[in-house]
């Protein structure tokens, strides 16, 4: 018989200490398996401050980076870990199909300006700025 981390609802095979191996680096890290690190809330709270700015200018990811180039954020609202398409979410919610990505109309890497984002296809995005 498989055992299961000891938190509730929690469902993930048991590695140490009674606890996934997800509640376990927790553990160690913070003293509570239930921790959420201060660096995750930092990122999020940035994000929505920010996704109500309205200048035209380039909005640029102080945070973490991508080996590509791209903005880093965690998985924060299940839509991948590129900064530009969580703010993209925030400010346009969710994307129309499966196929859409978060574009931008500066071509700046670093950019999650909300006026410069917006769902297209890979398609729609390859055309060239006027």
């Amino acid at each position: 018989m498989t055992r299961l981390c000891s938190i509730p609802k929690c469902g993930r095979i048991h590695k140490s200490s009674g606890y996934c191996n997800r509640h376990y680096l927790r553990y160690q890290r913070y003293g509570d398996p239930l921790a959420r690190s201060p660096y995750k809330y930092k990122v999020v709270t940035w994000l929505k401050v920010n996704s109500f700015n309205t200048q035209d200018e380039c909005l640029l990811w102080p945070f973490s980076k991508l080996p590509n180039g791209y903005g880093q954020c965690e998985n924060y609202l299940d839509v991948g870990k590129g900064a530009h398409r969580n703010m993209c979410f925030l400010v346009h919610g969710a994307p129309p199909t499966p196929k859409h990505i978060a574009a931008r109309s500066c071509r700046n890497k670093l950019c999650v300006a909300p006026k410069h984002l917006s769902w297209k296809t890979r398609n729609e995005n390859k055309k060239p700025l006027l």
